[in-house]
C-alpha cells in the first residue's frame, strides 16, 4: 500500500507542476549497444515472442499453390516469365473486381523481389516476392497516353505487359504496337490495370501521374495470392513463358 501511495503522490506532483510550467530537457545521456551473435539470448523475451512466432510460421508455411517451373524476373529484363505471370494476373483480378473491360496491365520487374521456385508455393513465398503494400489501381487513359508509356519502355526496357505486342528498334524507337492484336487509336479511351507505385510516377513513370485513377481496394500481394489459390483450387499449376511480347531488334 505504501508503494502505491508513494507512486500516486509522485504522479500527482508531476501533473501539478507540469500544468503550471513548461519542462525542458537539461541533460541527455545516450548509450549505444552493439548487437552481435556473441551476446547471450534474452530468454524472457524469447518466451514472450515464441507463441507469436509459432503462429506466424504456421500461417506463412501454408501451401497455396504449385509452380510447374521456376518463374523469375530480373530488374532490367525486357521480358520475363514472372513479369508476364504477374501482369496477366493483375489484368484478370482487376477485371474481375471492377467488372470493367481491362485493355492491358503492367508491372515493373524491379517490384518482384524474388523468384517463385518450382514446386509448392507457400504464403510466405508471396510475402517475400511482394513485401510492399501496393494497392491495385485502374487508370483511364487515351491512346496517345499509351504511346507516352511505350516511349518510357523504349528508354528503360523493364516493364512487363499483358495483352500487348510491341516491337522497337535496337535503340528504342517504337516500330509497332498492338493492343489485343489491334492498332492503338490516339483518341480512343482505354483502361490500364497496375498498382499505385507506378500510377503515382514510381520508377520514373511520370506519364501516368496526371491520369484519372480508381483505387480497387485490393493489394497486389492479395491479387497474387488469390490468383494462385484459384488455380490451385482448379487443380492447375502456375506457369508462364517468354512470348515475345516486347522485342528490340
Amino acid at each position: 500500500m505504501k508503494k502505491n501511495y508513494f507512486l500516486t503522490a509522485i504522479l500527482g506532483l508531476f501533473c501539478l507542476f507540469s500544468c503550471q510550467s513548461k519542462l525542458y530537457v537539461q541533460q541527455k545521456n545516450v548509450q549505444y549497444l552493439t548487437i552481435a551473435d556473441t551476446q547471450a539470448e534474452d530468454t524472457s523475451m524469447v518466451r514472450v515472442i515464441q507463441p507469436y512466432k509459432e503462429q506466424i510460421e504456421k500461417r506463412m508455411s501454408k501451401v497455396i499453390g504449385v509452380a510447374k517451373k521456376e518463374l523469375k524476373a530480373e530488374r532490367n529484363d525486357i521480358e520475363s516469365t514472372l513479369g508476364n505471370f504477374v501482369a496477366d494476373l493483375i489484368h484478370q483480378q482487376v477485371q474481375k473486381t471492377t467488372q470493367k473491360n481491362i485493355d492491358f496491365a503492367i508491372v515493373n520487374n524491379g517490384s518482384l523481389r524474388v523468384p517463385i521456385s518450382a514446386g509448392n508455393i507457400t504464403l510466405g513465398n508471396i510475402y517475400e516476392l511482394m513485401p510492399f503494400e501496393n494497392e491495385l489501381v485502374l487508370i483511364q487513359l487515351k491512346g496517345k497516353d499509351i504511346f507516352e508509356l511505350l516511349a518510357y519502355e523504349g528508354q528503360f526496357r523493364k516493364t512487363s505487359f499483358s495483352n500487348m505486342q510491341l516491337r522497337y528498334t535496337p535503340d528504342g524507337q517504337l516500330v509497332e504496337a498492338l493492343l489485343g492484336g489491334k492498332k492503338i487509336e490516339p483518341e480512343q479511351t482505354y483502361y490500364l490495370a497496375t498498382y499505385d507505385y507506378l500510377g503515382n510516377g514510381g520508377d520514373g513513370m511520370n506519364c501516368l501521374v496526371p491520369l484519372k485513377k480508381e483505387v480497387i481496394g485490393v493489394t497486389l500481394r492479395t491479387a497474387i495470392i488469390q490468383q494462385i489459390e484459384e488455380l490451385h483450387t482448379a487443380g492447375k499449376e502456375i506457369d508462364a513463358a517468354i512470348e515475345r511480347r516486347v522485342l528490340f531488334r
